[in-house]
C-alpha cells in the first residue's frame, strides 16, 4: 500500500465518524461511467477496469444490500439498512456491452443515464471526443465563435483539452457542434474508440429490468447555459425517454453534476418535469428514512476503497 494521502486521511476519518455517531439507515448511490477489459488511456479517472468492477461488486455484495434506484425511493421510509444503489452516467456503448452481462450474471439492477441527443448517432459524448483530438494532436488553438482559446506555452495538450472542454460546458449549441466540426477536420485520422448506446440497446436495458434515467440533450453544464434553454433540455429529455422506453423516465442526473453544474431552481425543474429523483456528482451519502428528491453520489474509481465508502 502507498502512503495515505491526506484526503484519504480525511476520508476515513470521516467514515468512522459517520458510522459511529449517524446510525440512520443510509443510502450508497456509487456512481460508475464506463468499464472497459483494459484501461489505456483514462484522462478524466472515470473508466473502471472489467475486473476491478467485478472485484468491486463481489466485496460491496459482502457488505451491503444492493437495491433498484426505484425500490430505494419508494422505501425511504421503511428501510432499516445501510443499501447500495448502482448507477452509471453518459450512456456509452461499453455500459451495455460489458457491464449489462456482468450486472445481468449477478441478478443486479442499475440505472443508465443517457444523454438523448448523442444515442444512435455512432459518436462519443463530446467531451470525450475533445479530449482524444486535442490529447493526440499539437493543436494549440481553438476558435469558438468570437473566442480564441490558446494553448499555453506551459500547458500540455491533456491540460489544454480541460480548459477547452470548460468552455464549452457553458457554450451556445451551436458553438459547441462548429468546433467539433473544426477539430474533426484537423484530425481526422484519431481514433475516438467509443461510441454512446443506440436506442435498440437502450430499450433492451430497460426490458430487462435495468432503469433508464435522463442526462440532459447535449451533456452541457445546465447551470452555465441560458435558464431557458436549460429548462427546456430538461423537458425535452424526458418526453424523448418516455417516448422510447413506452413509460414514465423516472430519474435525472445533471451532466458533470457538481455544485457548479446545478442550482436549486434547476433542482425544482425536473421535479416539475416529472422525474421522480435528481442525482449530483456531489459526495455523499443519503438517509434512507427520509423524504428525499436530490441525491449525493459516490463517484467510483479503480482504487476506490470500498472500506470507507462513507467518508
Amino acid at each position: 500500500m502507498g502512503r495515505l494521502t491526506n484526503y484519504g486521511l480525511r476520508g476515513r476519518i470521516y467514515h468512522w465518524k459517520n458510522r459511529l455517531t449517524d446510525l440512520r439507515p443510509k443510502l450508497i448511490i456509487l456512481l460508475y461511467h464506463r468499464v472497459q477489459p483494459e484501461i489505456s488511456f483514462n484522462p478524466f479517472n472515470t473508466i473502471v477496469s472489467t475486473n476491478a468492477f467485478e472485484r468491486q461488486l463481489d466485496e460491496l455484495a459482502k457488505r451491503y444490500n444492493f437495491v433498484s434506484l426505484r425500490d430505494a425511493v419508494r422505501e425511504q421510509s421503511t428501510s432499516v439498512k445501510t443499501q447500495i444503489a448502482l448507477t452509471f452516467d453518459d450512456g456509452f456503448e461499453d455500459n451495455y456491452q460489458i457491464v449489462f452481462p456482468i450486472l445481468k450474471k449477478r441478478r443486479l439492477s442499475a440505472t443508465f443515464f443517457v444523454t438523448t441527443d448523442l444515442i444512435d448517432t455512432g459518436l462519443p459524448q463530446w467531451d470525450w471526443e475533445v479530449v482524444c483530438r486535442l490529447s493526440s494532436r499539437e493543436i494549440n488553438k481553438v476558435e469558438a465563435e468570437n473566442v480564441s482559446l490558446r494553448r499555453a506555452s506551459d500547458e500540455t495538450s491533456l491540460l489544454f483539452a480541460f480548459h477547452v472542454i470548460d468552455y464549452l460546458k457553458a457554450a451556445d449549441a451551436k458553438v459547441l457542434q462548429q468546433v467539433l466540426d473544426d477539430l474533426r477536420e484537423q484530425s481526422r485520422e484519431v481514433t475516438l474508440g467509443s461510441k454512446c448506446m443506440s436506442w435498440k440497446q437502450v430499450r433492451t436495458l430497460w426490458n430487462e429490468g435495468m432503469e433508464i434515467g435522463s442526462h440532459g440533450t447535449t451533456h452541457r453544464s445546465l447551470a452555465r447555459i441560458d435558464p431557458a434553454e436549460a429548462f427546456e433540455e430538461i423537458r425535452r429529455s424526458k418526453r424523448v425517454l418516455d417516448s422510447q422506453i413506452k413509460a414514465s423516465c423516472e430519474h435525472f442526473a445533471f451532466p458533470f453534476g457538481s455544485r457548479h453544474d446545478y442550482s436549486q431552481t434547476l433542482i425544482d425543474a425536473v421535479r416539475q418535469s416529472g422525474f421522480k429523483t435528481c442525482l449530483l456528482n456531489v459526495h455523499g451519502y443519503n438517509h434512507a428514512s427520509q423524504e428525499n428528491f436530490a441525491f449525493k453520489r459516490v463517484i467510483m474509481t479503480e482504487t476506490t476503497d470500498l472500506r470507507y465508502l462513507l467518508g
